[in-house]
């Protein structure tokens, strides 16, 4: 009974949960600090297109168990945290200017 028990707990998914910390996407799909649950692999595949136009996202969904120390370092120029959040912010304005124009 102790193997079937094993191979029961072996073969369920493992779900994990992660941040997007980065600036609310314009699509309107990601959001600041919007919680993502899954393995980063299929988090990353759900939101493909967001990151085909910006592909920083990739690196501004982090696992909750460092987000506080990351929301802290995110604010603070010279790390490269902040430097991907400056990075899709500025797409975002440049796109946001083409727009208008």
């Amino acid at each position: 009974m102790a193997t079937t028990e094993k191979k029961t707990a072996a073969t369920k998914p493992e779900t994990y949960s992660y941040m997007y910390i980065g600036p609310t996407i314009p699509s309107g799909r990601l959001s600041n600090n919007r919680l993502l649950f899954g393995r980063y692999k299929d988090i990353i595949n759900q939101y493909t297109k967001e990151i085909e136009e910006y592909p920083a996202i990739k690196n501004l969904i982090l696992s909750v168990d460092g987000i506080a120390a990351a929301s802290h370092k995110i604010k603070q120029k010279g790390n490269s945290l902040n430097a991907f959040y400056a990075q899709i912010e500025s797409q975002i304005n440049t796109k946001g200017q083409q727009s208008h124009e």
